[in-house]
């Protein structure tokens, strides 16, 4: 007897290398990083202190003249990596972050 299983498929974002400054405001602390990894659900990068797994806070991205502010919770660290998960509290930040995806995209050549 042959069982066929099947598998769920788990869309993620893509995801934009970025070389960018950002804070993460957490109570009365500020923590300086450096973003590489960008997507419409959250983002990679490295901060100058550990934060702790489950931190919830605001990231503050500084791409170019463009700064994006959005709450933030750290979802996981692998060595000195950290991955953060956006909670957009409006439309309007997720229209936002996903201008600025927008313009990351290269330019498609014809």
């Amino acid at each position: 007897m042959t069982i066929n299983r099947i598998r769920s498929f788990l869309y993620r974002y893509p995801r934009f290398n970025v070389d960018c400054r950002m804070d993460f405001i957490r109570e009365d602390s500020i923590v300086l990083g450096t973003c590489f990894d960008l997507s419409q659900s959250g983002l990679r990068g490295t901060f100058i202190q550990t934060i702790a797994p489950g931190a919830k806070g605001i990231v503050t991205l500084y791409l170019g003249e463009r700064r994006l502010e959005v709450q933030a919770t750290v979802s996981s660290i692998r060595d000195d990596e950290t991955r953060m998960r956006f909670q957009f509290d409006s439309e309007t930040e997720r229209v936002a972050l996903r201008d600025i995806l927008n313009d990351l995209v290269p330019p498609v050549r014809k």
